[in-house]
């Protein structure tokens, strides 16, 4: 087993720069932080549609409807891209049995073809008793978050375009 900052024995942190990032690399994936963002809007808002789809994704278990909410040019601010991310969610859905998700101190930054939304969410899952994720994988976090949104056209539904995030202590 590595010696490194997230007690894993895999490769998903080991290129990843230390400033904050979750224990695992890619927050405990976009899937899972939006499973419950969808208190903070409306249901009639566009981008509380586009978080509902992702929220049935990951109850679903569907790291790949869960891309398909993700704008084709995605980038995080490491510079992580959607396949870095679809890989994430999928060790991530393959790896917890399961997880809440609360946020708090939600502000939503609405436009017409973009929209930005920053929130705190905590995190608490339950990894599954296989070869010994239970003791590797974190069961709480706090972290910060802020998303950029955007539309293809005028009327075609918001897709997550950037994600960053930080962990809070």
């Amino acid at each position: 087993m590595r010696n490194c900052h997230c007690r894993c024995c895999c490769c998903c942190c080991r290129d990843a720069p230390s400033r904050g990032r979750l224990p695992l690399g890619l927050a405990l994936g976009l899937a899972f932080l939006l499973s419950f963002a969808v208190a903070c809007s409306p249901k009639g808002d566009p981008v509380r549609q586009t978080l509902d789809r992702i929220v049935a994704a990951a109850e679903d278990r569907n790291a790949e409807a869960v891309l398909d909410e993700v704008a084709p040019d995605y980038r995080d601010d490491a510079g992580g891209d959607r396949g870095e991310l679809l890989a994430t969610v999928k060790r991530y859905c393959l790896a917890y049995e399961s997880l809440s998700v609360r946020l708090s101190s939600i502000a939503v930054e609405p436009g017409t073809d973009s929209a930005v939304a920053s929130f705190v969410a905590d995190l608490a899952g339950k990894p599954r008793a296989v070869g010994g994720l239970s003791g590797l994988l974190p069961s709480t976090a706090r972290v910060e978050f802020k998303l950029r949104l955007v539309r293809s056209s005028q009327g075609a539904p918001f897709k997550v375009a950037w994600m960053s995030y930080t962990q809070k202590e």
